[in-house]
Parts: structure tokens; C-alpha cells; sequence
């Protein structure tokens, strides 16, 4: 288990592909974002995505389960206060294969709750080309390894 000690700013994780499948492309599409270039492959061809794609939400999702169903990468993980930015570069279409890699960008001590250290991380996802599809910047909340646990007891 990874604490906020283990990361420095410069290091670098390879995060497991992932392949995107038209069904999972409808169903989130049904039930958080009911676009028509989401839903209908007839109106996503009209579109200016030319395709039916899946919702940037959607690949932001996906990234998340890639981050915590990545066996080498478990972390003392006690949340995150947010994201500051994401960035959906090309579309995701149905039969893409998607990987990432995360960037350790900023770490520092909390002032505020000693037990924990605040990690931000970019993420860049790619396809199966190798093309850019998502950039997202996010903070974690991490458990120190001096203190152990949420609560701020020593271990």
C-alpha cells in the first residue's frame, strides 16, 4: 500500500488498458447523458464526430475504474477534494482500447490535517493509436505512513 510518502513529483505510473464497447457506450449514454450522438448511430453520422462516441463523462469514468482496479497501483486513498481540469481532446468510439499514464505533478503535507498529504496527478488518456483522448489534473487525499490513519492517532 502506497502512502502520501511514496509520491514524488516527476514520478510516472502505467495504468492497464481498457476496451470500450458500443453496449457500455448506450447504456451510460441512457442513463447520464442522453445526447443523440451518444445514442443513435444514424444521428451520431450527422454529427460533427461523424460516429457514435461515448460521452467525455463517460470516459472520465472509465479512467477512474482503470486508476482503482490497477493491481500495482493501491494507495491509502482517503478521497479527493476535486478535479481542476479535464480535457476531452478526440472522441472515444465503440472497439477502442484505452490506457493511461499518470504524472505526479504536486505533492505536499496538509496544513490543515496532518495525517494526510494532497498528491495531484495528470492523467493522459490514450487509444490503441496511441492518440490523445483525455487529459485530466486531479488531487487525491493520501494517509501518511508517519501517522497511519484518518483519524490523526499515531500507528
Amino acid at each position: 500500500m502506497k502512502h502520501f510518502e511514496d509520491f514524488t513529483v516527476g514520478d510516472t505510473e502505467q495504468i492497464p488498458g481498457r476496451m470500450i464497447s458500443k453496449e457500455e457506450i448506450l447504456a451510460f449514454a441512457r442513463e447520464y447523458d442522453p445526447q443523440p450522438h451518444h445514442l443513435d448511430e444514424d444521428a451520431a453520422k450527422a454529427s460533427i464526430l461523424g460516429a457514435l462516441s461515448a460521452s467525455g463523462w463517460h470516459t472520465c469514468c472509465t479512467l477512474m475504474r482503470m486508476i482503482f482496479t490497477n493491481p500495482s497501483a493501491p494507495a491509502a486513498f482517503l478521497g479527493s477534494p476535486g478535479v481542476e481540469e479535464v480535457r476531452w481532446k478526440k472522441p472515444v468510439f465503440p472497439g477502442d482500447e484505452l490506457s493511461a499514464t499518470g504524472h505526479v505533478v504536486e505533492a505536499r503535507t496538509s496544513k490543515s490535517k496532518p495525517f494526510m498529504g494532497l498528491v495531484k496527478k495528470r492523467y493522459e488518456v490514450t487509444n490503441q493509436n496511441g492518440t490523445l483522448v483525455m487529459t485530466m489534473e486531479v488531487w487525491s487525499m493520501i494517509a501518511r505512513r508517519a501517522t497511519g490513519n484518518a483519524g490523526g492517532e499515531a500507528a
